[in-house]
């Protein structure tokens, strides 16, 4: 196969789009054998921006070819496809299978090979810029299920193509017993991170009762993990304020996280750290300014899907029902009823795929008990019912038709569960999908 037959697979598959002219030229040096740092001298850029433009470029080709595509294994894959391709019966067949996938049902992160995942774009550009900075911080809020781990996972494969060392811990997998203690809780991060990184554990030699937990697991990671990896190593503690619930316990650890990201500014060895936190809820923990995590680095913020989001998810799932003035319609309604909200539509557009009901049944049949997301009610029901505060808020918000206002706290609890946003200084219900469902059980709650 020559470098332009593989090219045109590329286009073919990206149409109507296609590579840039720096992503071709790309493309085409690295099929001759060249490094980036040659690639950059051709060209005329910065070695980085170079590397940042590559690995960027093997990202697109995984979601494209539904397989993970990088630096070393792009011509293999291309072939592949070139056989798959020949072996066709049809065009027509091909183009289904390329353009229908048929979808799992939504559950957890979207997997980095899906063709369900819909990118956001600039969360995902400075995250990317950002984890290649020395001693950076990402936090990543977004209530649940709207895609945090998604993201996190795809911050990861990108800073893994930078050569970096990853790991990922995530906070629901610790016992109950490990979060209600700070000693437990930084010794599983430690065998966690030994585990992960194929190291030798070494914990029990650098645990110092007189120095105390804090002091003898900083010092485990700068004596012994970084000062022994030649390349980055990034941590992404996931689902982090499964932590908030002990509060005695977040507030000796946080301050640790925001310690281990300063001291970057004055120890070479910390620049080698990069941290990602992803958490739905706000950490309502007395924390001092100068001290807490939450007030330093790069905040990512996830937002609801647009218009022009759920359209291309809508193409993704195949469907044909969304083309022209009307179309457009019927996807303005489905994004009033669910509210741009990234789960909720995948189930809605999963359900629709296996024709189980139609879109004007799935609309109707939305908030009634035996609905299509009465699990995901239900659970948001529940949730209501453990805070009598801001359930009472809420029956008020549902209860009128125009935006209210509320107590700021409450609003900032509520934005923070997702089911609440802001119009200016005021609030309405997240979404048309939550109004109707609540306003029909506020004795409930």
């Amino acid at each position: 196969m020559t470098v332009d037959e593989a090219l045109e697979i590329i286009d073919v598959a990206l149409a109507p789009q296609r590579l840039n002219a720096l992503q071709e030229l790309i493309f085409k040096q690295c099929w001759k054998g060249l490094t980036y740092q040659d690639i950059a001298a051709l060209a005329g850029y910065d070695n980085d921006y170079i590397r940042r433009v590559g690995s960027q470029l093997w990202l697109e080709l995984t979601d494209l070819f539904l397989e993970k595509v990088t630096k070393s294994n792009f011509r293999s894959v291309l072939r592949q496809q070139s056989h798959n391709s020949d072996t066709q019966n049809t065009p027509d067949t091909e183009y289904c299978q390329k353009s229908h996938p048929i979808p799992d049902f939504p559950s957890g992160s979207v997997p980095l090979e899906s063709p369900f995942y819909i990118k956001r774009n600039l969360a995902e550009k400075r995250s990317y810029e950002t984890v290649v900075r020395p001693g950076s911080l990402i936090r990543i809020k977004a209530p649940k299920k709207w895609g945090k781990t998604s993201l996190l996972l795809r911050i990861l494969v990108y800073a893994e193509s930078q050569n970096f060392n990853t790991v990922r811990l995530n906070f629901n997998q610790a016992d109950q017993s490990i979060l209600m203690s700070l000693d437990k809780l930084l010794r599983w991060i430690c065998l966690n991170l030994t585990n992960q990184l194929q190291i030798q554990s070494k914990v029990d030699e650098f645990w110092d009762r007189d120095l105390g937990s804090k002091v003898s697991c900083t010092n485990y990671f700068r004596r012994y993990i970084l000062n022994q990896l030649s390349d980055p190593l990034v941590i992404a503690l996931d689902d982090l304020d499964r932590l908030f619930e002990y509060s005695q316990t977040a507030q000796d650890f946080l301050p640790m996280l925001r310690y281990w990201h300063e001291e970057a500014n004055n120890f070479e060895v910390w620049k080698k750290l990069r941290l990602i936190v992803a958490h739905s809820t706000e950490a309502y923990i007395p924390l001092n300014l100068n001290q807490s995590p939450f007030n330093v680095g790069l905040p990512i913020q996830l937002q609801a899907l647009t218009v022009d989001q759920v359209q291309e998810l809508a193409d993704r799932y195949g469907c044909t029902w969304t083309k022209g003035k009307s179309g457009r319609t019927k996807i303005s309604c489905l994004c009033d009823l669910c509210g741009g909200h990234p789960y909720l539509l995948n189930l809605a557009f999963y359900h629709l795929f296996h024709k189980d009901l139609s879109l004007q049944e799935l609309i109707d049949d939305a908030p009634i008990p035996t609905g299509l997301f009465s699990s995901h009610l239900s659970n948001q029901l529940f949730t209501l019912q453990q805070h009598p505060e801001l359930a009472r808020h809420f029956k008020e918000i549902v209860s009128v038709e125009q935006p209210i206002s509320i107590p700021y706290v409450s609003a900032y609890k509520l934005e923070s569960l997702g089911l609440i946003r802001f119009e200016k200084d005021q609030v309405v219900p997240m979404c048309e999908l939550y109004r109707r469902y609540f306003r029909n059980c506020t004795s409930q709650f």
